[in-house]
């Protein structure tokens, strides 16, 4: 199997980068939150909820519901109108239908 092996000096390119993370706030989203404050990366994270710890570095949280796209439009001019520019996007946040597709 193809393995991917990376160093932490592969990340410093995303220091002063501003990355905009969709679903952020919890699992691996806050996990890649965490990660990028401490390279250095200026985040906003568009989430439903909150982080319920206070974030050191350059973060910003925008309450967005990714069902609905004037949400996502107000993340995305926020960030550019707070940072002049998007450098990444990680879109980790996910929607999926709820269907019964055991029953018959």
């Amino acid at each position: 199997m193809a393995e991917f092996v990376f160093e932490n000096e592969d990340l410093t390119a995303l220091k002063g980068k501003v990355i905009v993370i969709i679903g952020g706030s919890s699992g691996i989203g806050l996990a890649t939150v965490e990660l990028l404050l401490l390279i250095g990366a200026s985040v906003v994270n568009g989430d439903v909820q909150a982080l319920e710890k206070e974030m050191a570095g350059a973060y910003e949280f925008i309450k967005t519901d990714i069902t609905k796209w004037e949400e996502l439009l107000v993340l995305f001019n926020k960030a550019k109108e707070t940072h002049g520019r998007i450098d990444h996007v990680f879109a980790n946040a996910g929607i999926s239908l709820r269907a019964d597709y055991l029953s018959t």
